[in-house]
């Protein structure tokens, strides 16, 4: 019989099965979290995005939100609505989603207004026809395109 990898305790049992079989609820909380973050975010830094009329709130809404500690913001809301599975994942998602939607806001409008979307614009193309053909699959393709940047940057420095 294989020697365990981490040891085993007292009563003979396997250490690294208690480190899994205890970080098994942290991954799923964290997958389900990012996975509501990232919607909401696309959602509404999509609409963010195409929309001029609320840009400057949600900007004032970005800074309140990203000038507070994600951390402080998690602990205080965990405390206040009780600890919980889902209680963790909403406390974790009340301001998870503003990083997300603030990067899609910056690709959208870098897209927005360029001379083949005006020109659609110009010639009477509708507004959500020009969104997604033209900006939304642009955006996407750059956005996948960043992130898989950053993250070869981090594995390969």
């Amino acid at each position: 019989m294989p020697k365990p990898f981490f040891g085993t305790d007292n009563n003979g049992k396997s250490l690294f099965d208690g480190v899994w079989f205890g970080a098994r609820n942290s991954i799923i909380i964290s997958f389900i979290a990012t996975l509501i973050n990232v919607v909401i975010g696309v959602v509404i830094g999509g609409i963010w995005g195409v929309s001029k009329s609320i840009d400057r709130f949600m900007m004032e809404v970005y800074n309140v939100i990203s000038n507070v500690p994600f951390m402080l913001i998690v602990i205080v809301l965990t405390y206040s609505i009780g600890a919980g599975f889902w209680n963790l994942i909403l406390a974790m998602t009340v301001t998870g989603w503003i990083g997300i939607a603030y990067s899609i806001r910056v690709q959208i409008m870098r897209y927005r207004d360029l001379e083949y979307n005006l020109a659609s614009r110009t010639l009477g193309t509708p507004t959500l026809k020009i969104v997604t053909k033209n900006i939304f699959a642009t955006v996407g393709i750059c956005y996948c395109d960043d992130n898989n940047s950053i993250v070869a940057s981090l594995y390969f420095n």
